[in-house]
């Protein structure tokens, strides 16, 4: 695997842990890039990329990095399509924060700065941590 050299010490190892646990392959690259912005993104391409925009508020980079190993390790569904942000996907994302992260934080990432997403999705995101004892104030 690739790693860009923005890329902080601990997110190889991390992807590494993640793939050999779910045995998965490794992705072929990860994209890491410090940005200016306030909040992290990150998107994953299923031909081989994860991809960080690291913004300034640096306790947001693992929860998204696990959000994006969780897209990974879901891969696509049996007819090629994106899996997407569904039941199993949810648990997958608490699952491994509650391993890896910051149960707490992945839920103030996950659910509560997650103004953009249709409303099932949500439902979702909130009805997966709400089973762990984190509860949605919005």
């Amino acid at each position: 695997m690739r790693v860009t050299t923005t890329a902080p010490d601990w997110a190889r190892p991390l992807v590494e842990q993640v793939c050999a646990d779910y045995k998965r392959a490794l992705p072929e690259k990860l994209q890491w890039y410090n940005t200016k912005e306030k909040h992290t993104s990150g998107h994953t391409r299923y031909s081989g990329k994860i991809h960080v925009s690291a913004g300034t508020d640096s306790w947001e980079h693992l929860p998204v990095l696990l959000h994006e190993l969780a897209h990974w390790i879901i891969g696509r569904t049996p007819k090629g399509r994106r899996a997407g942000h569904n039941l199993a996907f949810w648990q997958l994302v608490a699952q491994l924060n509650a391993k890896h992260g910051d149960l707490g934080l992945a839920f103030k990432r996950e659910v509560s700065l997650a103004t953009e997403w249709r409303p099932g999705t949500r439902k979702t995101a909130v009805a997966v941590f709400a089973e762990r004892g984190y509860r949605d104030e919005n």
